[in-house]
């Protein structure tokens, strides 16, 4: 840079072809760039969340939310539609979020209290290794 101009990249003074070249390497290296940070972040984000223990109580897909409380009538509405083919969920706590429960998970076993979930969450679902009664 000389005289403190603006800088023609590639310089004009390279023959057309030689210019050519260098502005593909040059979009090469950014394209390689953006697909190196791209595949960064899908690597990050196919890792779990988090692992650790989740408190609530067991539900059923279908009603969610709606079901997660200790009230008979919630109870027994989450174990007919369980044992009727919907999948098992865990309603949090405080937060009211609700998470697929995965892997070996005999539900209606714990399905009459509030329980104690120990897994590793992978985004809206929670690899159980151990369920139990809540305190």
């Amino acid at each position: 840079m000389i005289g403190g101009g603006a800088v023609d990249y590639p310089p004009a003074s390279l023959t057309f072809v030689t210019r050519r070249i260098v502005a593909c390497r040059l979009s090469a290296s950014s394209c390689y760039d953006r697909i190196v940070r791209k595949l960064i972040l899908a690597s990050l984000c196919a890792l779990p969340l988090a692992a650790g223990e989740f408190k609530g109580w067991i539900s059923d897909s279908s009603c969610g939310v709606g079901n997660a409380g200790g009230a008979a009538d919630s109870r027994e509405c989450a174990e007919r539609c369980i044992r009727g083919g919907a999948h098992a969920v865990l309603v949090t706590d405080g937060e009211q979020k609700v998470f697929k429960l995965t892997g070996k998970v005999d539900a209606l076993k714990h399905i009459k209290y509030k329980v104690k979930v120990t897994g590793e969450q992978k985004g809206d679902s929670i690899e159980v290794a151990k369920v139990e009664k809540a305190d």
